[in-house]
């Protein structure tokens, strides 16, 4: 039986899809989805942005990093709201209520990582 479904959500189209499939699980197994967007760090490529660049333009990089990143966010976020209104799936910390909930988790780095580090503990991961 599953208990936890881990369903990544970038802030592209795709994630009504995937969202979607991992409701169709959660609704005939009554388990829970954890929908998680991973905010990309805007400082993790300075390092590969090459000597030659003044302070401001790296600042600017950094700010538009920022930006997209929130704007993806924001995206991701309405999608799983109305995707959960649409279906009718309660909001839950986690696995244990009856029938199928769902909760969103937003985390801040490397998207593969923590894919990884929440994909241990759920029971199977539906990816976009």
């Amino acid at each position: 039986m599953l208990a936890c479904l881990l369903c990544p959500v970038p802030g592209t189209p795709s994630d009504r899809q995937a969202l979607d499939a991992a409701g169709a699980i959660a609704a005939a197994l009554d388990c829970h989805v954890r929908a998680l967007h991973v905010r990309p760090d805007p400082l993790a490529f300075v390092p590969y942005l090459g000597e030659g660049m003044s302070p401001g333009a790296i600042d600017a990089m950094i700010a538009d990093a920022q930006r997209r990143g929130e704007e993806r966010e924001a995206i991701a976020r309405r999608i799983f709201d109305g995707w959960a209104r649409d279906r009718g799936i309660p909001a839950a910390e986690g696995p244990g209520a009856a029938g199928p909930s769902c909760s969103w988790r937003r985390e801040d780095g490397s998207e593969d990582a923590w894919i990884v580090q929440h994909g241990r503990l759920a029971d199977m991961t539906v990816l976009p």
